[in-house]
C-alpha cells in the first residue's frame, strides 16, 4: 500500500531556552535527586555564568527570575562552549582587561610589577595608567601589526 500523504520538511525547531532553564532548575531542586547530581547542575550553572561573565541566580530569588537568568545564560553560551578542561572554551578573556587587573591587584609584588611594566614600556612608554584597560587596549592594538609581521617573517 502506498500513501498519498505528503511529508513536510520542517526546519529544525529552535530550542525553548526558558523551558530548558525550567527543567534544569527543577532537576537541581528535586528532593529525590542525589546530591552529587544537584551539585553538578548548580556548579555548572555557576561556572558557566562566571566564564561568560553573567549573573547566576541565588537560591532565594523567585523562580521566574531564576528561570530568566538561566535562560539568558543558555542563550549566551556559544555552540562549542564546554566546562571540561581541554575542550574549546568560551571566548578568551580580554587581554587588556587581564593586564590592567594584574597591575591593579594589591598582591602583585613590586618587583613583578616593574618587570611587567618594563615589558609593556618597550611597546609604548607614553602612558602612566597601567590599570586602565582602555589604555592597555590601545597599546595592544598598536603592537599587534608588528607582532604579526614578525610571525610572518617580516621586519624585526
Amino acid at each position: 500500500m502506498s500513501s498519498n500523504r505528503k511529508t513536510e520538511t520542517r526546519a529544525p525547531r529552535k530550542p525553548d531556552l526558558r523551558e530548558a532553564a525550567r527543567v534544569a532548575l527543577k532537576a537541581a531542586n528535586y528532593q529525590g535527586m542525589p546530591d552529587f547530581i544537584r551539585d553538578a547542575i548548580t556548579d555548572a550553572i555557576a561556572d558557566a555564568g562566571g566564564r561568560l561573565r553573567l549573573p547566576t541566580p541565588e537560591y532565594n530569588e523567585p523562580e521566574a527570575e531564576q528561570v530568566r537568568m538561566i535562560a539568558e545564560l543558555f542563550a549566551a553560551a556559544p555552540p562549542t562552549f564546554s566546562l571540561r578542561a581541554g575542550q574549546l572554551q568560551a571566548e578568551a578573556p580580554d587581554l587588556a582587561e587581564l593586564l590592567a587587573a594584574v597591575f591593579a591587584h594589591p598582591d602583585l609584588p613590586d618587583r613583578m610589577w616593574d618587570y611587567i611594566a618594563d615589558g609593556i614600556a618597550e611597546l609604548d612608554n607614553s602612558f602612566d595608567k597601567y590599570e586602565n584597560p582602555e589604555v592597555m587596549r590601545e597599546v595592544l592594538v598598536r603592537y599587534k601589526p608588528r607582532r604579526e609581521s614578525k610571525r610572518k617573517g617580516g621586519a624585526k
